[in-house]
């Protein structure tokens, strides 16, 4: 019963956020008119996808689930499994999949269920944690592994945290980007306000179909303002393009509903313990989801966590900062062989990320002028 009062006043919370929205587009259609409502655009898809530099695609077909992947570096090597966050996909980590990470390791970056090429059943009860914590550790085994190093960013970090703390036996060493730990979150957001009103839309989710059509209109337009400055426009192309379907975006939105409406008794095998594990919180100190307090936080329910501020970084830290969160990830997790850090070759790695970075700037120049050039010969056609 008091389970079911809680969510009440969640949905009830999440109607009054909608209140604003409602109004805010409703003015846009009266000023600037039905152009504001429009869908998505169809795009076919964008070769970045398929780039090999990122590795090959493959499918894990567990238990009830069939999960896709991308995976570079040496089978032999340690595993180090790569969970993104919403809305994203496999594609979030690119720069480490094309990194020197993929030296040590066998890098395998998932699409969790209800993303991107992976499966999406229907029913937010099919996105419960439970559910996806046992999707990496299926994942895991499918892998031929029975542990691995692992890391998650944003709702991948929630899962992550979770599968740590209910198969600590399973992770060598767990990294965390911009999310703090389950119940860091939960008691911060109850006791402080700007951590509350910051995670608005994770009530106004609750709300059904409302959330899924405000974020595909104008041809998914809230990709534009949350992705800016942090991809390039081929980048932003592949995020619009697996997102583009009319379902696209159910499943993932599903992860919060059944968040508040299945709240977890269980899954984290004890989330109030200690976590034993040894963890490392990558925080992008430019966050415009969590505070950083909140994140801090997190140190309180584990036994040995090392917390890493990166300047200037976003919430989508992994991407606009890879140079930074690499070389974190490569101190952090240690060398295959022995955990040794080699400066050297640190140091390669942000000269070939950089240069990876002016070839994607240089070639969205080239394309410019192309489109310019194409519209002025078709304007003097037309004269």
């Amino acid at each position: 019963m008091k389970q079911t009062i809680e969510y009440i006043i969640v949905c009830c919370i999440g109607l009054i956020f909608s209140i604003p929205v409602a109004f805010k587009i409703v003015v846009s259609v009266f000023t600037q008119g039905l152009k504001t409502i429009k869908g998505v655009n169809y795009r076919s898809r964008p070769r970045i996808l398929t780039d090999p530099r990122f590795g090959k695609s493959s499918y894990l077909h567990l238990k009830d689930i069939t999960l896709h992947c991308i995976e570079n570096g040496d089978p032999r090597k340690p595993l180090l499994l790569l969970v993104h966050g919403f809305p994203e996909f496999w594609f979030s980590w690119r720069h480490q999949l094309d990194s020197d990470l993929a030296k040590n390791y066998r890098i395998v970056a998932i699409d969790m269920r209800g993303y991107g090429d992976s499966d999406k059943p229907r029913g937010v009860e099919n996105y419960r944690i439970e559910k996806l914590v046992e999707d990496i550790r299926q994942a895991i085994n499918s892998l031929g592994y029975d542990k691995c190093y692992l890391a998650g960013h944003d709702w991948g970090g929630a899962v992550v945290w979770s599968f740590a703390m209910a198969h600590p036996g399973m992770v060598t060493k767990l990294a965390v980007l911009n999310c703090p730990h389950p119940v860091a979150f939960q008691t911060y957001i109850r006791s402080n306000l700007t951590q509350f009103l910051k995670s608005w839309y994770m009530f106004f989710f609750q709300l059904p179909c409302f959330p899924e059509w405000l974020i595909t209109r104008q041809d998914l337009v809230s990709m534009d303002i949350a992705l800016k400055g942090v991809v390039n426009q081929q980048e932003l192309d592949a995020f619009k393009y697996t997102f583009s379907s009319a379902t696209a975006l159910t499943g993932p939105i599903n992860f919060y509903r059944a968040a508040f409406r299945y709240p977890s008794r269980g899954a984290e095998g004890g989330s109030r313990k200690q976590l034993t594990v040894p963890t490392m919180l990558v925080f992008g100190a430019n966050d415009k989801y969590i505070t950083q307090e909140a994140a801090k936080l997190s140190g309180k329910y584990c036994s040995q966590m090392e917390f890493q501020l990166v300047p200037q970084a976003s919430h989508w830290v992994q991407q606009d900062a890879p140079d930074q969160v690499n070389r974190l990830l490569i101190r952090f997790f240690g060398s295959s062989s022995g955990g040794e850090d080699d400066s050297g070759d640190d140091l390669r790695e942000s000269a070939s990320a950089a240069v990876r970075r002016g070839l994607d700037a240089a070639k969205d120049i080239k394309d410019g002028v192309r489109e310019d050039v194409g519209q002025l010969l078709g304007d003097l056609n037309e004269h």
